[in-house]
């Protein structure tokens, strides 16, 4: 992936961090939790639960330029001895069994399947840890979290607009901005079109973009 279109996806993406804050703050404080942040992408959550902790982020994700998009930012920061990232697809990264106080996994359930995703990584967790999912809101699924034995202790919806204003709008601004100072780039401009594409799927149905968090914690009963 360019490190232009990634910058600009880090940009936006940075904007939905709020959302993130608030679910970090409805989990009891833990003392040097460590943590495990699944398909982390070019890291803004990563980054920024690096700022909220005391503890340590281990960050997944099989994207080999977000890892190292990423990683230049870790060294930027200096955060070389909070921040450990794994290129690695996250069914098939080396984890050990009841070493994580929190996991976060931001969009990627609905990806790798929500049941699958639960069930998958649950022995990863210390007993009584926390799994911190943002995901699209169907009701169904409080039924998978219960049968995955977790306890919902908490959730909240974003704004049915968040994803437009903090996201989405951002990326359609850059790219286009991107475009105009690149006009003789024929590849640059494929690239534009092809993450342009990412938009255009939002406006055609920007009702399936309503998401939610849920602040699950592992049910050992």
């Amino acid at each position: 992936m360019n490190i232009n279109i990634l910058s600009i996806r880090d940009t936006c993406r940075t904007n939905l961090i709020e959302y993130t804050r608030k679910a970090f703050g409805k989990i009891p404080y833990i003392d040097e939790p460590q943590l495990l942040d699944l398909g982390c992408g070019t890291g803004a959550t990563s980054l920024q639960l690096a700022e909220l902790t005391n503890g340590n982020i281990v960050a997944v994700d099989e994207d080999k330029d977000c890892i190292d998009f990423l990683n230049s930012r870790i060294k930027k920061l200096h955060l070389e001895n909070k921040i450990e990232t794994i290129h690695s697809s996250v069914f098939k990264a080396r984890l050990p069994e009841k070493s994580f106080d929190i996991i976060w996994a931001e969009g990627i359930l609905n990806i790798i399947g929500f049941e699958k995703g639960l069930a998958f990584f649950r022995p990863f967790l210390k007993d009584k840890g926390y799994y911190v999912v943002h995901d699209d809101i169907k009701n169904e699924k409080i039924k998978i979290i219960q049968a995955c034995r977790y306890k919902i202790k908490d959730s909240f919806e974003l704004p049915a607009d968040a994803w437009w204003k903090s996201y989405y709008s951002c990326l359609q601004k850059k790219l286009q901005e991107l475009a105009d100072s690149c006009k003789t780039d024929s590849t640059m401009l494929r690239l534009i079109q092809e993450e342009k594409q990412h938009v255009e799927g939002f406006l055609t149905r920007p009702e399936t973009y309503h998401s939610m968090f849920c602040i699950l914690q592992k049910d050992n009963g």
